[in-house]
């Protein structure tokens, strides 16, 4: 029994220790971590907020702290990670992070820490990820000697200054390096040798300058080099080939001369090789076809001479880019060309390449943008390109190309931006056009098209750039939006000249024949040089006769109530012309058309639920508003329309709105009133815009103003025809001397008599916007008396 009792003695000793030993740790810890809160100024998305000392959780549990509890035998938890990435915190590192004896990693990128690079970095021996990029770390890198386990340093997007590797490689232990977009102003010294475990290094955007060491062939590990938008100088690096797991090197906006060396294309292994914004020469190796798993090749914009190799048709994994445009390349494109039909970009733009185009596009389904601009090449384009039905990018201008525009690239229903300028093509600008509902950019300028622009176009929705200046276009231009877009940029210098209101010239007679259809003038055309012109016209209308009559009989027997409803509609129109006939027309259709710019929306001045009114010049450059009725209002008064204008045409009273004329043809129905500058009484009186707009004398002579249109309605109504209105504010309009006329007038049909004053008053409702009583029928708010 004794000695039972001091084991259990001994245990509880040792537990009690333990357990001291762990809260200790967790405490001292929690101490060290806390103290970062002392250093953040602004936490906008209160990433510290779980971190509390007075807290029964453990540091363990706050956000972005990471542990480990298998790291000593006695099972404390350590703090293992520090991971708070693009919290925004402003703010700097807390000395006591190099107290975190067990920490290994550390990733505080896109935040705003300021500050030198902190040399107690140095103290958190075995960290192995550093991860600071993105923030605002200004001064050169501390010794990292002490660092021996750090594989990964990550400072991108800083201020850091000084060259390359600097103290980076004195741990021995790193494989990833990425300083881009920092301020690197030094060498790429020979010590990088040291950094034998290097796999990938990125230091892209800094001012590095002079020549790669040649120390860089001892990274025989090294997988991604990227050291673009330098100030490097000097020739391609020579020992690639001792790189042989290399799989990217990016070497692009430099300064480097030289040649492509096989030593590049004896790493066989790339991926990635973008070589381009330099002043490299001679040639493309014919070797380049070796790289067989290149993906993105890139050598634009140097010195490069000769053609383009075959061998590049060996590239069967080019599923990226193929980028050879501004350079001095000559002769056609390969044939072997046609084996990339994984390509995504393709461009050999401004360069000297000639020939016509090959059709090689068949299997080129993954195409996204193709540029063949600034080149030499002639011919039409090939029927292949229908093929290309993801492009959504196509560059062929600053070349000579000729024909027309093939109906297969109607096929390509996802362009966004197609270039055509400055070539040769004829022809017309085809309907299909219309139908790439995609379209955002179409340049079509500096060739020899002819004809009119296809209405298609107004389809296009997203079209933000058109330029078709420079052509042989013609012919009467229809005004819609989207043609006025582009009026002052697009449509200029065109040699035989666009025409119409939209450019505020006129048309000859032969310019406004039929703009909406070239078929219809090829065929027209056809006709008139025809010798059986009369022949053919005679057949043409004894074939209408022989289909009126069927017609006829068919709706008389089959369909005899539509049949006494044709006849009656038109009866009463021959019967309503005669009634008219003695009265002139002041205004045809046509004129209409130009006064309001065919109707354009900005001429708008009032929406009604059967109609539009818009504003426009007649007779001597006098203001107008002009009444068109849609589609519903012309069935149901297209059959008594006539005979209502010639009563409402009657009406003369210098308070009542006088009806100058109408324009009645197939499926239009318009009136036309004198312009109104002062609007209706509802806007005078209630629009907060215009308010106190009406003195007190103003407003009683329009009240008197009223009264007198009212009296001369009693009267007109007893002596000739009935008329009614819907008498309310809204229908009392203002002329330029505030003097107030009805408007509205409508005359009374026999089927209407029956709705009489008490019935409506009966069913009246009381609209606050306009203060009127309504009727189930609309206009009756004021009926004139009878008899």
């Amino acid at each position: 029994m004794p000695f039972s009792c001091t084991y259990i003695l001994i245990f509880v000793i040792l537990s009690a220790a333990s357990a001291r030993f762990v809260c200790s740790a967790d405490v001292e810890d929690a101490v060290h971590l806390y103290k970062f809160k002392d250093y953040v100024v602004d936490d906008p998305f209160q990433a510290l907020s779980t971190w509390k000392l007075d807290s029964p959780s453990r540091p363990c549990d706050w956000t972005g702290v990471t542990c480990d509890v298998n790291v000593l035998k006695t099972g404390v938890p350590v703090v293992r990670g520090i991971s708070l990435p693009n919290k925004d915190m402003l703010g700097a590192l807390w000395e006591d992070i190099g107290n975190l004896k067990f920490l290994k990693l550390v990733n505080l990128t896109g935040n705003r820490i300021v500050m030198t690079f902190p040399s107690y970095i140095n103290k958190i021996s075995i960290l192995e990820t550093l991860d600071l990029s993105n923030n605002s770390l200004h001064g050169v890198l501390p010794p990292f000697g002490n660092l021996k386990y750090l594989k990964t340093l990550l400072l991108s997007d800083n201020r850091m200054e000084g060259d390359f590797p600097g103290t980076a490689c004195d741990g021995g232990a790193l494989r990833t390096v990425d300083m881009s977009r920092n301020k690197l102003a030094g060498v790429i010294s020979n010590s990088i040798s040291k950094c034998n475990y290097l796999e990938a290094l990125r230091l892209s955007g800094n001012a590095l300058h002079g020549n790669i060491p040649g120390t860089l062939n001892q990274l025989t590990r090294l997988r991604v080099l990227d050291l673009s938008e330098n100030q490097l100088t000097g020739s391609l690096p020579v020992a690639v080939e001792q790189m042989q797991y290399l799989t990217e090197l990016v070497l692009h906006n430099n300064q480097f001369t030289g040649s492509i060396t096989t030593s590049i294309t004896s790493a066989i292994y790339l991926v990635m090789l973008d070589l381009s914004y330099n002043e490299i020469g001679s040639f493309i190796p014919d070797s380049i076809g070796r790289l067989s798993f290149l993906a993105h090749l890139s050598f634009s914009n140097n010195k490069l001479q000769g053609t383009i190799p075959q061998s590049i048709g060996n590239l069967t994994s080019l599923a990226a880019v193929l980028d050879l445009s501004n350079n001095s390349l000559t002769g056609d494109i390969p044939s072997s060309f046609r084996n990339l039909e994984h390509l995504q970009k393709l461009d050999l733009s401004g360069n000297r390449l000639s020939g016509s185009l090959p059709d090689i596009w068949e299997k080129f389904q993954f195409l996204k943008a193709m540029d063949l601009s600034s080149n030499q090449y002639n011919g039409s384009i090939p029927t292949s390109f229908q093929s290309l039905l993801n492009i959504q990018y196509l560059d062929l201008s600053h070349n000579f190309l000729n024909g027309t525009l093939p109906i297969e690239l109607s096929k390509l229903v996802k362009l966004s931006v197609v270039d055509f300028s400055y070539n040769n093509f004829t022809g017309f600008l085809p309907d299909w056009l219309g139908d790439i509902s995609s379209l955002s950019y179409l340049d079509g300028s500096h060739n020899g098209f002819v004809g009119s622009l296809p209405l298609s176009l107004q389809n296009l929705s997203y079209l933000n750039v058109f330029d078709v200046s420079y052509n042989n276009l013609s012919g009467y231009l229809i005004d819609i939006p989207i043609f006025r877009q582009f009026v002052e940029s697009g449509y200029l210098d065109n040699e035989q000249g666009l025409c119409g209101p939209i450019f505020n010239t006129t048309c000859s007679s032969a310019d406004t024949t039929d703009t909406e259809s070239e078929t219809y003038k090829f065929l027209k055309s056809a006709a008139e040089k025809s010798q059986y012109l009369p022949l053919f016209t005679l057949a043409i209308f004894g074939v209408g006769v022989v289909l009126l009559l069927v017609l006829c009989l068919f709706f008389q027997k089959c369909q005899p109530k539509l049949f006494r409803e044709l006849l009656e509609f038109c009866d009463l129109e021959v019967s309503s012309m005669i009634k008219c006939c003695g009265r002139k027309k002041r205004f045809s259709y046509s004129d209409l058309c130009s006064a309001t710019e065919h109707f354009c929306n900005r001429n708008i001045i009032g929406v009604g639920h059967q109609c539009k009114v818009f504003v426009g010049e007649l007779g001597n450059d006098e203001k107008h508003a002009i009444k068109v009725f849609n589609a519903n209002a012309f069935k149901e008064i297209k059959l008594h329309f006539l005979e209502d204008c010639n009563v409402l045409a009657e009406i003369q009273h210098e308070n009542v709105m006088q009806l100058q004329d109408w324009c009645y043809k197939r499926n239009f129905l318009a009136l036309v009133h004198k312009y109104m500058p002062n609007g209706d009484l509802y806007d005078a009186l209630y629009d907060i815009e215009v308010v106190n707009f009406l003195t007190w004398d103003e407003r009683l002579g329009i009240a008197l103003d009223v009264a007198n249109g009212l009296a001369y309605l009693h009267r007109f109504s007893k002596e000739r025809r009935r008329v009614c209105c819907q008498l309310c504010p809204g229908n009392i309009l203002l002329d330029e001397y505030c003097r107030a006329k009805i408007a509205g007038l409508r005359v009374l049909r026999e089927s209407d008599t029956t709705l009489l004053m008490e019935d409506v008053l009966k069913k009246r409702q009381h609209n606050k916007k306009q203060d009127i009583v309504q009727s189930p029928k609309d206009f009756v708010n004021y009926i004139a008396p009878g008899e």
